[in-house]
């Protein structure tokens, strides 16, 4: 889809559709004293209609007058250059841009949720609109205050994210694959006379492997049978020992990425440690595992990332939660609604049903009546 305004159609003496009927409005608080003051400060059609940023200190000394000379029900398009990327919007728009019908009084935070919401993307404070030049566009303010069913009735603005919430909440650094990949593991062993009365042994592990599969080779080294009866969990930890998660690959608990020295594990019995208070089990996400072992140090850079990225998606997650409750509310009353209507229709059903039983009956009595007349 193509951009249809120009830098001149769009601009103060050509605005069109709606705005060419609120540039009349606009008299009403002598519009062509503004015009004469851009003039004085040497503005020109374009760089009005791109947005330059010594434009709108000008404009925000109007923006009462502004507001009121938009004609009430006055709709603009805007056409709205999306973010690329990863962002979501351009796996529903892959032209990258779309335009909406705004009107000049909604603010502009109004607007970002509503691009949001139609293409389904989360955290709308992520993004803020700019022009053509590069102006941020306050949230909280009109888009009349910029112009807009004003001095132009179309526009061109640009969906940008937040360069400092992007900051706060990128995601840190994933784990990579430590080299080399054996390190030493020291297993706390169950009672079983497989084992040979050992209770402890220090092996060499592949920590690329899931702790599934290390429980797996410890059984079979031994000579243990049914390897899936035995869980892992550390020996020590602030408050509670954690039980490893069995699809987890070693070193997401930062053996060998986050610490060289001999980490101790327990194996225990899974019936065992399901009944187990002091235990608890590992919930965490998958990349920042190693920050329940006491024998990690997390640095207080690394921590405020983490922090404030699972913060962000469980925002995400509660905006997830909280659309389909809407949606769900939504299919009720459309339901209800239904329901409500098909009531309607049966109780028509009915009266047209009586209707022809008693029109029926009329007939029949009216026949009846003719034939013993007519004896």
């Amino acid at each position: 889809t193509g951009f249809t305004g120009g830098g001149g159609g769009g601009g103060m003496g050509g605005a069109g559709g709606a705005g060419g009927d609120a540039t009349a409005g606009a008299r009403a608080f002598d519009m062509d004293t503004l015009m004469r003051i851009l003039a004085e400060q040497k503005f020109t059609d374009e760089m009005i209609w791109q947005g330059h940023p010594d434009l709108f200190p000008i404009l925000f000394q109007f923006r009462a007058e502004l507001a009121a000379a938009v004609p009430p029900d006055t709709l603009c398009t805007v056409w709205f250059t999306l973010p690329t990327g990863n962002e979501g919007f351009r796996e529903q728009c892959t032209a990258g841009t779309k335009a909406f019908r705004v009107r000049p009084h909604y603010l502009v935070r109004q607007v970002v949720d509503s691009i949001c919401n139609r293409f389904g993307v989360l955290r709308p404070r992520r993004f803020v609109l700019q022009t053509e030049d590069g102006f941020t566009l306050k949230s909280s303010e009109r888009f009349s205050t910029y112009g807009l069913g004003t001095l132009f009735g179309t526009w061109k603005l640009h969906v940008a994210t937040r360069s400092r919430s992007e900051a706060h909440v990128r995601e840190p650094p994933a784990l990579e694959p430590p080299e080399p990949r054996e390190h030493l593991v020291e297993f706390v062993l169950p009672p079983l006379v497989e084992f040979g009365g050992l209770q402890r042994k220090v092996l060499k592990v592949d920590v690329t492997k899931a702790v599934g599969a290390v429980v797996q080779a410890v059984c079979a080294k031994f000579g243990v049978a049914e390897p899936e009866r035995f869980v892992l969990a550390t020996t020590s930890c602030a408050r509670q020992q954690v039980l490893l998660d069995s699809v987890v690959p070693l070193y997401f608990y930062g053996l060998g990425t986050k610490f060289k020295e001999k980490l101790q594990l327990k194996m225990l019995f899974r019936r065992l440690a399901a009944s187990d208070d002091g235990l608890r089990p590992d919930d965490m996400y998958a990349h920042y595992r190693y920050v329940q072992l006491d024998t990690v140090r997390v640095d207080p850079e690394e921590a405020r990332l983490i922090i404030l990225y699972l913060d962000a998606t469980l925002k995400d997650y509660h905006a997830k939660v909280k659309d389909e409750k809407r949606r769900r509310h939504q299919r009720q009353n459309t339901a209800r609604r239904l329901q409500k209507q098909n009531r309607a229709l049966q109780r028509q059903v009915h009266e047209l049903q009586d209707e022809l039983r008693r029109a029926n009956a009329a007939a029949a009595g009216t026949a009846v009546a003719g034939t013993t007349t007519g004896a």
